[in-house]
């Protein structure tokens, strides 16, 4: 900046004065164009200051948008995660008491099971005595076969015996033909 001092202005010499006069509109006027220029850069410094403060005010508003977005974005979103964390919690209790049921049931198909082992064992040990049984009755039944084989033949032997001897000697012994009837019906 341009500092004027004060001219003091002798007596002595009107072409100092003029000089001076000179010097002063000299100064004046360089001053005054510099002041201009100073205005004229501020003013071209202005504009571009409010331009840059337009772009940075417009990206601003773009940057808070786009955060306002990315808020409301992150907000749908928690509320989302809130929403299925409540589902899979209740989900999760849900499941739980499916599960103690589960636990219930098992408990009594286990329980169950025992019983029927159990039984089942019992059942299988019974069967073994019945086939020991059977095959002890079998042997019986094939014993008692063999000895009425025997007694039939001894019967059928002793009636041809009879049979063929003569009547006179058997006058007063009885034949009984429903007892050899009878013998052969157990056999067949």
């Amino acid at each position: 900046m341009l500092v004027l001092l004060p001219l003091v202005i002798a007596p002595k010499t009107s072409g100092r004065r003029s000089e001076a006069q000179a010097r002063e509109s000299t100064l004046k006027s360089v001053h005054a164009r510099d002041l201009s220029d100073a205005h004229t850069e501020l003013a071209a410094k202005e504009i571009d200051l409010r331009a840059e403060l337009t772009r940075t005010t417009e990206r601003l508003e773009g940057v808070q948008k786009h955060v306002m977005l990315q808020v409301a974005d992150a907000r749908n979103a928690q509320q989302r995660a809130e929403d299925q964390t409540t589902k899979a919690n209740q989900r999760a209790d849900k499941f739980g008491a499916e599960v103690e049921t589960l636990r219930a049931q098992l408990a009594e198909v286990q329980s169950t099971h025992q019983r029927t082992a159990a039984a089942q064992t019992a059942a299988l040990a019974e069967a073994g005595q019945l086939r020991a049984e059977r095959d002890s009755l079998k042997e019986k039944l094939a014993n008692t076969t063999g000895q009425l084989e025997g007694i039939t033949k001894q019967f059928d032997a002793l009636s041809q015996q009879l049979s063929q001897r003569p009547r006179a000697n058997l006058s007063g012994a009885r034949l009984r033909p429903t007892a050899t009837n009878r013998t052969k019906n157990i056999k067949a």
